[in-house]
């Protein structure tokens, strides 16, 4: 999962499956957690993100807070205890959790997040790993940081790396990178699972992250605006010529119908296909400003070309 620099100084992931049937129980679980953790010192904000098929199985809920003492008092009380019980009827097993801790960088840094479950014994070896891995992210550019956080607690047997770049183009570049693989290709012998959390972005459901691609996150923001505009000017365009003289009035209900119908569109059939037609745009497989730049002016023609035939059909 790839997450925006948290202002929070401790950060707790906790991720986990909800038994079929069981949604509405979980979101009710859900609204008592968050109405008992806004009485807690220190609370700053969680976010829930929900299962995406094909890319993450497990529902995971991120929890900020400004201390580590702050998060442990919440993790240590009561009330969580007794919230915890009442979920042996609604998760398939008990959830897994890891603890960050964060140096508040400033800046629009953009994170992935691996979960390695290390090989009891090769713990030592996984760190020198980690100190290789540190050394070869340096000579990335737009690299900041790269931190490992071991177990935080005699029950928890993952280690979570942290890697930051200072920018999504950044971040995949490095993704792709042959040096990645390689290091990758190191770390197997040394751990028994490997996780990948993806990005969730600004638009998860139109760009989602792809887990086994050489470049898993989204696209930079940039690039999702002009494809989305790419789809949704001439959707609009084509609503407004045919069918919206049709929507009964006030304007208030006729734009929301015009609304719906677009949003419709571009999730299940407009923005599937511009990603499919851009993808080597959208996800290069080696990024590159001539790469970027080339693909941008594209999509800028097209977009256009489409504006002149509008243009001619509303002309009087």
């Amino acid at each position: 999962m790839i997450l925006p620099q948290p202002t929070a100084a401790a950060v707790a992931l906790i991720s986990f499956q909800i038994k079929s049937g069981c949604l509405d129980d979980y979101q009710s679980w859900q609204e008592q957690v968050s109405q008992t953790l806004a009485r807690y010192p220190g609370f700053l904000g969680h976010e829930v993100l929900p299962p995406r098929p094909g890319i993450q199985a497990d529902w995971v809920v991120i929890f900020r807070f400004r201390t580590l003492e702050n998060l442990e008092q919440w993790l240590n009380s009561a009330e969580r205890e007794a919230l915890l019980k009442t979920t042996t009827e609604i998760f398939i097993a008990p959830a897994k959790q890891q603890i960050l801790l964060t140096d508040n960088r400033p800046g629009q840094l953009v994170s992935v997040i691996f979960t390695n479950r290390v090989k009891p014994g090769y713990e030592q070896a996984f760190q020198k790993w980690h100190e290789k891995a540190t050394v070869v992210h340096r000579q990335f550019s737009g690299f900041v940081s790269f931190d490992c956080f071991p177990p935080h607690y005699d029950t928890e047997h993952e280690w979570v790396d942290v890697v930051q770049f200072d920018s999504p183009d950044h971040l995949n570049a490095w993704l792709a990178s042959p040096q990645r693989q390689k290091l990758l290709k190191e770390l197997e012998p040394l751990v028994e699972s490997f996780e990948v959390r993806p990005v969730v972005s600004s638009f998860a459901g139109w760009f989602p992250a792809r887990v086994n691609s050489p470049t898993p996150t989204p696209p930079p923001a940039w690039k999702q605006a002009i494809a989305v505009i790419l789809c949704l000017y001439p959707t609009v365009m084509i609503i407004n010529l045919t069918i919206a003289s049709y929507f009964p009035r006030p304007l208030a209900t006729s734009m929301l119908l015009g609304n719906i119908i677009s949003v419709v569109f571009l999730t299940w059939l407009g923005m599937p296909f511009v990603n499919q037609k851009l993808q080597g745009w959208l996800r290069p497989q080696q990024p590159s400003v001539k790469t970027d730049l080339i693909g941008a002016i594209t999509v800028g023609l097209v977009v256009g070309i489409i504006w002149l035939m509008f243009y001619k059909l509303t002309v009087v």
